[in-house]
């Protein structure tokens, strides 16, 4: 019964004129714009704030990464098995997770954020 249930609502979809589809790609187009962004900042926050030194590269300033955040991605950048692999993200993650600024709930949504992210088709 359940089954046949989501049938008619793939179905439905199909059978419309392509606006309910459209607009889910819209949404998961910006989850994903807004998720990269999300990881980009992040880990940027961590580099800037363990950064050893600065440098004008190009017109623009560049950190470049301390030995603290090194160590941090050493300790806690690997994550268990079938779990993504971005190791400066999640130790970044879990700098912020040890200063209390995100619970551990908040943590493990993140992660499985990533695990939906990373399954999804990139073309």
């Amino acid at each position: 019964m359940a089954a046949n249930y989501d049938f008619r609502r793939v179905r439905a979809i199909f059978d419309g004129d392509g606006s309910e589809i459209r607009e889910q790609f819209i949404f998961s187009g910006l989850l994903l714009a807004i998720f990269e962004r999300f990881k980009e900042y992040v880990v940027k926050q961590v580099d800037d704030f363990f950064a050893n030194r600065w440098e004008l590269r190009d017109g623009d300033l560049k950190c470049i990464r301390g030995e603290e955040f090194k160590k941090l991605i050493k300790e806690k950048g690997v994550g268990a098995k079938g779990q993504h692999t971005n190791k400066e993200f999640r130790a970044a993650l879990h700098w912020f997770y040890g200063l209390g600024a995100i619970t551990q709930d908040e943590l493990n949504g993140i992660e499985r954020l990533y695990e939906l992210r990373k399954r999804l088709p990139t073309e």
